[in-house]
């Protein structure tokens, strides 16, 4: 209620910034949606039109969660509906209402890895399309989650074998 329509419309706006668009041909959805968002007469509409975007992000990165169960699934909507946090297995769990021994067992059987495994490949996943748009490291550490930045080094160099700088001095040198 004390949310003003220009704090809406940034944060909508924050939110959108996340998703780099998968391919060059949805660079036009991902401007159709900010204009669309800036437009919007109604926080209702804004929301639309990210969420809009979003699914067809998803879609076309290939990520599909209609295959896992429906506890799963919103564990799933949980991580990513929280783009600047790393959700604990704890308040997943709470979240949906299931126990957290119940969810783990479930996320692992039905992903294939563990829970803090997954939410920290999504997180890894993200910071490299920010990294290779040119981000600062302390800036992608904040927009993921991650308050310590050896800490986020340290999982991005596990998951990608490379240290963020790197990695971002690599994507620079082949665009």
């Amino acid at each position: 209620k004390d949310l003003t329509r220009d704090s809406f419309i940034h944060d909508m706006l924050s939110i959108l910034s996340l998703f780099s668009p998968p391919s060059k041909s949805s660079e036009s959805q991902f401007y159709t949606a900010q204009q669309r968002i800036v437009t919007s007469k109604t926080w209702l509409a804004a929301k639309g039109a990210l969420e809009a975007f979003v699914a067809q992000y998803f879609k076309e990165c290939g990520f599909n969660v209609s295959k896992y169960s429906p506890i799963v699934s919103k564990a799933i909507h949980c991580i990513m509906d929280n783009p600047s946090r790393v959700l604990s297995l704890a308040e997943a769990a709470q979240r949906i209402n299931v126990s957290e021994s119940y969810l783990s067992q479930l996320f692992k059987k039905e992903t294939g890895e563990n829970y803090n495994s997954f939410v920290h490949r999504y997180k890894i996943n993200q910071a490299k399309e920010m990294l290779q748009n040119n981000m600062l490291i302390y800036e992608v550490c904040s927009r993921i989650g991650y308050e310590n930045s050896n800490y986020f080094a340290k999982l991005f160099r596990h998951y990608t074998g490379y240290k963020p700088n790197e990695y971002k001095k690599a994507s620079q040198l082949n665009k």
